[in-house]
């Protein structure tokens, strides 16, 4: 899994209402954050999500009562690609936080969808005719 690990970038903090990520995920190139509280990572939101719990809540609650903090689509980093990829599809995210066995709410990277594809060799910008 270190071949497509990435350092996880700016959480978003579980105690943000909903409005608020959404009008920062709206002005962002990404789609999926992970979600932390002090202790670590507590769950995993996409910009389809939060729309919805935006249009549902008006935006007031925070984003802690999105997210289940006991049960969150994840990684290790000594699990296989092609489990990332089932993991990943499963959870219908673009990327799923990578934790540490010893402690799932330790945060040590992320792994995004495109990367696990292009380790695959799909979704590489591939020349169709020859040289």
């Amino acid at each position: 899994m270190g071949q497509v690990m990435r350092r996880p970038g700016e959480p978003l903090p579980a105690a943000m209402s909903i409005g608020h990520a959404l009008q920062l995920a709206l002005a962002s190139q990404l789609r999926c954050w992970p979600i932390c509280v002090d202790q670590g990572v507590i769950g995993v939101l996409n910009n389809r999500k939060l729309e919805r719990a935006a249009a549902e809540y008006r935006g007031s609650k925070a984003l802690s009562d999105l997210v289940s903090p006991q049960v969150f689509p994840h990684l290790y980093a000594d699990q296989s690609l092609q489990l990332a990829l089932e993991r990943l599809g499963g959870s219908g995210f673009e990327l799923l936080p990578l934790v540490s066995r010893a402690d799932v709410h330790k945060l040590e990277g992320v792994v995004l969808l495109k990367d696990v594809l292009d380790s695959h060799g799909i979704g590489r910008n591939m020349k169709t005719d020859p040289d």
